[in-house]
């Protein structure tokens, strides 16, 4: 790390012995013997070092400090010498060290911050201690946004998102990778769910006009703490899986209402070929045409009525009969009976979901 390589140089003029900057896994970051950077400690000095209670450690003739911010180790310095004089050269050394590491951190925006919740695994202290830092109310009604937008420019992605939410102490926006972005948004205490569906449609409408691009929009769970804010952000990638999976046309998909593709998406796979072949034995679903797959959707959206799917479709109510009389003699299963269509939808819902599942594997 050239940065605390500049400290040693600093330092250099006036110390005599070598002296260095030390990661806690042991990799040495720095030292006034450029040879030395990146090599590692042996594990049996970094072992007695951590174990030993004290903030300054000796072993084998070399003088170790602790720098902590807060509670955690972020770095150890060291000099080659075990003198009284070292040690205190030593420690104004490590207050430079410790001074340089929280000026970096001042320097870090919020979206960093936030970003580094969600992707890195931070401890709760670690996530506090920072947010008192910056300055961040750890305790805050926030929620998390997934948006996909495939090949877009993600410079232009990121602009047009934070020209949307321009307020930067109440919404951050990143990048995850290319085409998916995060939008982490505070929540006033009175705002109802309607209000987060209503900025995820307007997310939704801005970009796809701006960006001339197709664009989903996934919403977590809301979080009540910093501590929280993974949590919504996992369940947003899970809303965003399953809204794919189970509700393709759909560009809204919300955790709070993934509804039966929830319970699907974490049955054992084995356990949904083993039903999908009670109801279709053979995959007999495979051979349905495209009119047959848009006949069944339509039924399912006029609720079963003949007469508002043939308008819907566009085609003859006999036609409609007769395409679900091919259907049951296929399967088996009488779409207009309750208890058949439940376990038909059940069953084309379960068939995504295995579809899903082959074609990741194949990815892999």
């Amino acid at each position: 790390m050239q940065s605390y390589q500049d400290l040693v140089h600093e330092v250099m003029e006036i110390v005599e012995d070598e002296i260095g900057v030390v990661d806690p896994d042991g990799t040495v970051l720095a030292c006034s013997d450029s040879g030395k950077v990146g090599s590692n400690l042996p594990d049996t000095i970094l072992k007695e070092i951590l174990k030993n209670a004290d903030k300054t450690v000796t072993v084998n003739g070399i003088t170790f400090c602790k720098v902590y911010s807060g509670r955690k180790i972020i770095v150890l310095t060291y000099i080659y010498s075990v003198s009284e004089t070292a040690e205190k050269l030593l420690n104004l050394f490590s207050i430079s060290v410790l001074n340089y590491y929280q000026f970096c951190l001042s320097r870090l925006d919020r979206s960093s911050f936030f970003r580094s919740i969600i992707m890195e695994n931070l401890s709760e202290h670690e996530i506090i201690n920072r947010a008192r830092e910056l300055r961040i109310p750890v305790e805050m009604r926030r929620i998390v946004f997934h948006i996909s937008v495939p090949g877009a420019d993600d410079s232009a992605c990121l602009s047009v998102l934070k020209n949307m939410f321009p307020d930067r102490s109440n919404s951050s926006v990143f990048i995850v990778n290319s085409s998916n972005y995060i939008l982490v948004h505070s929540l006033k205490s009175t705002s109802k769910h309607r209000h987060v569906t209503d900025i995820a449609y307007m997310i939704k409408d801005n970009v796809s006009s701006e960006l001339m691009a197709d664009t989903r929009v996934a919403i977590g769970t809301e979080s009540v703490s910093l501590t929280d804010l993974k949590k919504s952000y996992q369940n947003a990638v899970m809303a965003d899986i399953t809204g794919r999976i189970f509700e393709g046309k759909e560009k809204i998909a919300d955790y709070n209402k993934l509804g039966i593709g929830r319970l699907i998406y974490k049955l054992p796979e084995e356990s949904c070929r083993i039903f999908l072949e009670e109801v279709f034995p053979g995959e007999t679903y495979k051979t349905f045409d495209e009119e047959m797959f848009k006949t069944i959707e339509g039924l399912f959206e006029c609720n079963f009525n003949i007469s508002k799917t043939a308008e819907m479709l566009f085609v003859h109510r006999n036609s409609v009969i007769y395409r679900i009389q091919k259907i049951q003699k296929i399967t088996g299963l009488d779409v207009r009976n309750f208890n058949d269509a439940v376990i038909f939808k059940i069953a084309m819902l379960v068939s995504k979901y295995l579809s899903y599942i082959d074609k990741q594997k194949k990815v892999d």
